[in-house]
């Protein structure tokens, strides 16, 4: 192959020389890589894909980063190379690479590969295993629903001097309870057929009252860092290293949360020599009890693809195969903090199993991809805030607030789809 430059879209060119491109020019010295930064999912129109339409007549670039719902429409439309040839031809080996993300690759492609991704994003359900000794409780176990959890977090009460469930920060409760609840157990407030808010049903009024019983008797917390600071004191040199993430601190038995939480407690643990090291696992999400085996928390954010246009096909999938390939995932897997698809290389880190986090299928459902602008989730969820906190105030019903909140957010949703 004579010497080729390779137009390929990436954050920036620093992050693509640690992340692939110095391996790569020490194996194939005669491609070089010129990346073009990714900005088409700055102001996304139609979940980003016609901007990405538009940026490639514009840059045409060789290799395209994409997310799992950008190949959808990008596969439709003709703008992709599909892999399946060259994979077929080369009998590139696909086997060692978790089946199934390549199953949702051939979903999304409608039979066929478009893309190939070195790595995925999932959540998964952290625990800490001393907590539960201390109260004597069993451990969580993989595949347990929502109900199953949060009735597990409320055998502590707080009488451990731990929540027994932490959400994360930066979410109210009603934003917790229908993107993190309801959406990771497929369920959706809103009907994209009949262009409906539906919360008051069976369902969102269990959840609501398990999550609301589980925030007054501290079994669960979903509060900002002043509950933090009124009911746990802690040095400035803690706060500082650990923040205020409550399970990195040993003071909730369980999160959900993605493996970069891993990598967050080893970094707490090394800054703090003094502090008894946390005796951590993780199982599943929790699951849809009528599809216990899927996940809608598994994604692909980093898939690599060849634009149809490109001049230079066969460097560019010189490139793909390299960054997909066994030699780079068996590096990545001794220093990396993401999941990685070539999954034979990482079945465990910082001496943790995480096998947890390839258990489930993805279901095939994106997050946030209801087509509803971010104009109409501003103002729902503040509805939804304000009459879920006149319910943990008791100045309401759980059954009024959701009637009102589908009310309301229906004449919200009326402004914003036609």
């Amino acid at each position: 192959m004579e010497n080729v430059t390779l137009k390929v879209v990436y954050y920036d060119q620093n992050m693509f020389n640690r992340d692939y491109g110095e391996l790569f020019a020490s194996r194939y010295p005669n491609i070089d890589v010129e990346v073009l930064p990714i900005t088409y999912y700055s102001n996304p129109q139609n979940n980003g894909v016609d901007s990405i339409s538009q940026y490639i007549i514009t840059n045409q670039p060789d290799v395209v980063l994409l997310r799992d719902i950008d190949l959808i429409t990008l596969s439709q439309k003709k703008e992709l190379v599909n892999l399946s040839f060259l994979i077929k031809e080369e009998k590139y080996d696909l086997s060692t690479m978790l089946p199934s993300v390549i199953d949702l690759i051939r979903k999304l492609g409608d039979g066929d590969i478009y893309g190939l991704a070195p790595t995925f994003e999932n959540t998964a359900l952290f625990y800490n295993k001393d907590i539960f000794d201390k109260a004597g409780i069993d451990y969580p176990v993989d595949n347990m629903t929502w109900k199953d959890v949060l009735l597990l977090s409320q055998r502590f009460n707080g009488n451990e001097s731990a929540y027994g469930f932490y959400k994360g920060k930066n979410s109210s409760l009603f934003n917790f309870v229908i993107k993190r609840i309801g959406y990771l157990s497929g369920i959706n407030f809103y009907n994209a057929k009949d262009k409906k808010i539906t919360l008051n049903t069976a369902f969102w009024k269990s959840i609501f009252e398990q999550v609301i019983e589980g925030y007054h008797n501290k079994s669960l917390f979903l509060d900002t860092n002043q509950e933090i600071k009124s009911r746990y004191k802690f040095s400035d040199e803690v706060d500082i290293v650990y923040g205020s993430n409550l399970f990195v601190k040993g003071k909730a038995a369980m999160t959900i949360d993605s493996i970069a939480l891993a990598s967050d407690i080893e970094k707490a643990q090394q800054a703090l020599k003094n502090i008894t090291p946390m005796n951590w696992a993780v199982v599943t999400m929790p699951v849809d009890p009528l599809n216990p085996d899927e996940t809608t928390a598994l994604h692909l954010n980093q898939i690599f693809s060849i634009n149809a246009k490109s001049q230079n096909i066969e460097a560019a999938w010189e490139l793909i195969k390299f960054i997909n390939g066994e030699e780079w995932a068996k590096l990545k897997s001794k220093s990396s903090s993401v999941l990685l698809t070539r999954f034979e290389n990482m079945k465990e880190m910082y001496g943790h199993d995480i096998e947890a986090f390839y258990k489930l299928k993805p279901n095939g459902k994106f997050y946030n991809s209801d087509g509803l602008p971010d104009a109409f989730h501003k103002e729902f969820n503040a509805l939804g805030n304000e009459e879920i906190l006149k319910v943990i105030q008791g100045t309401s019903t759980l059954e009024d607030a959701l009637i009102e909140i589908e009310k309301n957010g229906q004449v919200i949703l009326n402004k914003y789809v036609q």
